[in-house]
């Protein structure tokens, strides 16, 4: 063998092993997401799921991009000495943008194994990114300065819808922290995402108000058990808190009962056991409106066999006694006193 032969079989040999290396990053890149979308990550709440929420086309998005890079860097535009281990044809990038769509979905439903919860959002997202990589390889294929602009643009453009709602949680969590003590006022649309409807319809009206001009207003309908909602995300800590109070309006004909229970986060050990929360009956006159008050030492004390945690309290929950008809309850200014 000629020295150049021998040079250019050596060249050859690098060019595999550094193609083999290459290909290990696709399983190590579906690894690093696939535990990226599983892991139980102890932070949670309104932020950190919006923020989960925000992250999914983006991630998406890179994940295309990178796996579609590491076969074929030409595909997504670099144009250096890397040899393709793939060469990702059109009909291959569709291919491998439906086998991803797959892999999230996969995950989506996996994660209901792990305490974490699916979401046709997440779904919609994660999608999304997909098809933003697809138009940036199609943007770069293309020969047309015109199109590669006007494709380009069409990234952000599709990622951007996807990160409004939760960009406005993440605006809403900030300014529900400010308004702390004030719990809940039902002055803006985007409180109702706190919110989490039982067997009743859910709305803002501002047919009476105790304070602002909107109300919460829940519809429970005929034959339901509990109608009502819970407000899944209040401010956690109340330890400097002595009373919570409430606006409650009766807007019906007839006498209403409501009840009203409060937990911690760890109310769910106990299997939701209804002698771990706090629980209050309601009796509101016809046509009347009345402000609940409670003694948060008593919330503190209910659990019968343990303190409540009153730095994480994590769930309100406002409900109707079975409605044999129609029954309307609104809820207004609830909020914490020192």
């Amino acid at each position: 063998m000629t020295e150049t032969d021998q040079t250019a079989a050596k060249s050859a040999d690098n060019v595999a092993e550094s193609a083999f290396a290459r290909l290990l990053l696709v399983p190590a890149a579906a690894t690093v997401l696939m535990a990226a979308l599983l892991y139980p990550f102890p932070a949670g709440g309104r932020c950190w799921n919006a923020i989960f929420d925000l992250a999914h086309a983006p991630t998406f998005l890179i994940a295309f991009l990178f796996v579609v890079g590491v076969l074929d860097p030409a595909a997504i535009g670099f144009r250096g000495q890397m040899v393709p281990i793939i060469s990702m044809s059109g009909r291959r990038i569709v291919l491998f943008a439906i086998s991803l769509c797959l892999f999230g979905g996969v995950a989506e439903f996996c994660q209901m194994l792990v305490g974490r919860s699916a979401s046709i959002y997440d779904g919609m997202a994660n999608s999304t990114g997909i098809l933003a990589g697809m138009i940036w390889c199609v943007a770069c294929r293309s020969e047309s300065p015109f199109k590669r602009v006007l494709l380009t643009a069409a990234v952000p453009a599709l990622l951007i819808p996807m990160s409004i709602f939760p960009v406005r949680e993440i605006l809403e969590f900030q300014r529900q922290n400010r308004d702390f003590p004030l719990l809940a006022s039902f002055e803006r649309s985007v409180e109702l995402a706190a919110w989490e409807p039982h067997e009743a319809i859910m709305t803002m009206s501002d047919q009476w108000a105790s304070d602002g001009k909107m109300s919460l207003c829940l519809i429970g309908q005929r034959g339901t058990r509990f109608p009502g909602a819970s407000f899944i995300w209040p401010v956690p800590d109340w330890r400097s808190f002595t009373k919570f109070q409430m606006d409650i309006h009766n807007p019906g004909d007839s006498p209403l009962q409501v009840r009203l229970n409060i937990s911690d986060r760890y109310h769910a050990t106990t299997s939701f056991e209804p002698t771990d929360r706090f629980r209050a009956v309601i009796d509101l006159p016809a046509s009347s409106t009345q402000t609940f008050t409670v003694d948060l030492s008593e919330v503190a004390s209910t659990p019968i066999n343990r303190e409540m945690d009153m730095s994480q309290i994590n769930l309100i929950d406002v409900h109707m006694t079975d409605a044999d008809e129609v029954k309307t309850v609104m809820l207004d200014n609830i909020r914490l006193l020192k």
